[in-house]
Protein backbone atom coordinates (compact mmCIF):
# COMPACT_ATOMS: atom_id res chain seq x y z
CA UNK A 1 0.00 0.00 0.00
CA UNK A 2 1.48 3.58 -0.34
CA UNK A 3 2.44 5.88 2.04
CA UNK A 4 0.01 9.22 1.07
CA UNK A 5 1.91 11.10 3.43
CA UNK A 6 5.24 10.22 1.47
CA UNK A 7 4.50 10.32 -1.44
CA UNK A 8 3.23 13.79 -0.46
CA UNK A 9 6.62 15.24 1.62
CA UNK A 10 8.36 13.88 -1.06
CA UNK A 11 6.51 16.10 -3.60
CA UNK A 12 6.85 19.47 -1.52
CA UNK A 13 10.55 18.76 -1.03
CA UNK A 14 11.08 17.73 -4.86
CA UNK A 15 9.53 21.45 -5.49
CA UNK A 16 10.71 23.31 -2.71
CA UNK A 17 14.50 21.65 -4.38
CA UNK A 18 14.10 23.01 -7.98
CA UNK A 19 11.88 26.39 -7.80
CA UNK A 20 13.91 27.35 -4.24
CA UNK A 21 17.45 26.10 -3.94
CA UNK A 22 21.02 27.53 -4.35
CA UNK A 23 24.42 26.41 -4.97
CA UNK A 24 26.21 25.59 -2.08
CA UNK A 25 29.76 23.42 -1.55
CA UNK A 26 29.47 20.95 2.05
CA UNK A 27 32.93 21.34 3.31
CA UNK A 28 33.39 18.21 5.95
CA UNK A 29 36.42 17.76 8.76
CA UNK A 30 38.38 16.16 5.90
CA UNK A 31 37.77 20.00 4.10
CA UNK A 32 36.40 18.38 0.89
CA UNK A 33 34.20 20.72 -1.07
CA UNK A 34 31.36 18.56 -1.96
CA UNK A 35 28.44 20.61 -4.36
CA UNK A 36 24.96 20.59 -3.42
CA UNK A 37 21.54 22.55 -3.81
CA UNK A 38 19.91 23.72 -0.71
CA UNK A 39 17.34 25.99 0.61
CA UNK A 40 17.61 28.27 3.53
CA UNK A 41 15.80 29.42 6.66
CA UNK A 42 16.10 29.82 10.33
CA UNK A 43 15.64 28.05 13.67
CA UNK A 44 14.51 29.52 16.78
CA UNK A 45 16.21 28.46 19.77
CA UNK A 46 15.15 28.55 23.25
CA UNK A 47 18.91 28.36 25.31
CA UNK A 48 18.92 28.29 29.07
CA UNK A 49 21.86 30.42 30.62
CA UNK A 50 22.67 31.14 34.37
CA UNK A 51 18.98 30.21 35.07
CA UNK A 52 17.76 32.34 32.15
CA UNK A 53 16.11 31.58 29.07
CA UNK A 54 16.28 33.43 25.81
CA UNK A 55 15.27 33.00 22.98
CA UNK A 56 18.58 32.32 19.86
CA UNK A 57 17.77 32.38 16.46
CA UNK A 58 20.56 30.42 14.11
CA UNK A 59 22.03 33.02 11.57
CA UNK A 60 21.50 30.36 8.70
CA UNK A 61 19.83 26.52 8.31
CA UNK A 62 20.26 24.89 4.98
CA UNK A 63 17.61 22.36 3.78
CA UNK A 64 18.87 19.55 1.78
CA UNK A 65 17.43 16.57 0.67
CA UNK A 66 18.46 13.99 2.61
CA UNK A 67 19.25 11.43 0.13
CA UNK A 68 21.28 13.86 -1.76
CA UNK A 69 23.93 14.18 1.43
CA UNK A 70 23.51 10.59 1.56
CA UNK A 71 24.87 9.90 -2.01
CA UNK A 72 27.86 12.61 -0.94
CA UNK A 73 28.76 10.27 2.18
CA UNK A 74 27.52 12.84 4.91
CA UNK A 75 25.76 10.89 6.55
CA UNK A 76 25.21 13.42 9.72
CA UNK A 77 25.92 16.70 9.78
CA UNK A 78 28.90 16.89 12.50
CA UNK A 79 29.66 20.27 14.48
CA UNK A 80 32.97 22.35 12.80
CA UNK A 81 31.27 21.24 9.24
CA UNK A 82 31.09 24.42 7.11
CA UNK A 83 29.07 25.19 4.56
CA UNK A 84 29.80 28.14 1.75
CA UNK A 85 27.61 29.99 0.02
CA UNK A 86 28.07 32.98 -2.58
CA UNK A 87 25.53 35.81 -1.86
CA UNK A 88 24.93 38.61 -4.62
CA UNK A 89 25.01 41.95 -2.72
CA UNK A 90 24.59 45.10 -5.33
CA UNK A 91 27.17 44.52 -7.87
CA UNK A 92 29.31 42.46 -6.06
CA UNK A 93 29.48 39.22 -4.65
CA UNK A 94 30.29 37.75 -1.20
CA UNK A 95 31.51 34.23 -0.09
CA UNK A 96 29.86 33.54 3.39
CA UNK A 97 31.39 30.16 5.53
CA UNK A 98 28.76 28.96 7.69
CA UNK A 99 30.30 26.80 10.87
CA UNK A 100 27.58 23.69 11.29
CA UNK A 101 26.66 23.71 15.09
CA UNK A 102 22.98 24.57 17.08
CA UNK A 103 23.20 26.57 20.45
CA UNK A 104 22.47 25.07 23.89
CA UNK A 105 24.40 21.63 23.18
CA UNK A 106 21.43 20.75 20.61
CA UNK A 107 21.69 18.15 17.40
CA UNK A 108 23.22 20.44 14.53
CA UNK A 109 20.80 19.09 12.30
CA UNK A 110 16.71 17.98 12.73
CA UNK A 111 14.88 16.17 10.37
CA UNK A 112 13.27 18.70 8.23
CA UNK A 113 9.75 16.89 7.84
CA UNK A 114 9.14 14.19 10.02
CA UNK A 115 9.57 11.60 6.97
CA UNK A 116 13.38 11.86 6.20
CA UNK A 117 13.03 13.46 3.02
CA UNK A 118 15.01 16.82 3.92
CA UNK A 119 17.71 17.42 6.83
CA UNK A 120 17.84 20.60 8.21
CA UNK A 121 21.27 21.82 8.83
CA UNK A 122 22.32 24.59 11.67
CA UNK A 123 24.67 27.39 11.37
CA UNK A 124 26.32 30.45 12.80
CA UNK A 125 28.11 32.94 10.40
CA UNK A 126 31.91 32.02 10.48
CA UNK A 127 33.36 34.43 7.85
CA UNK A 128 32.74 37.12 5.02
CA UNK A 129 34.56 38.00 2.26
CA UNK A 130 34.21 39.96 -0.50
CA UNK A 131 34.95 38.33 -4.11
CA UNK A 132 36.40 40.31 -6.82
Amino acid sequence: MEDILQTGVQFLADQMLSNAAKPVEYLTEENVPVPLMATVGRTLFSVEENGVTKSVWTDRDFIFDSSQLDKAGIREPKNGDRIRELVKLGNGTVERIYLVGAPGGEQPYRNGDGRNVMTRVHTKLFEENPIE
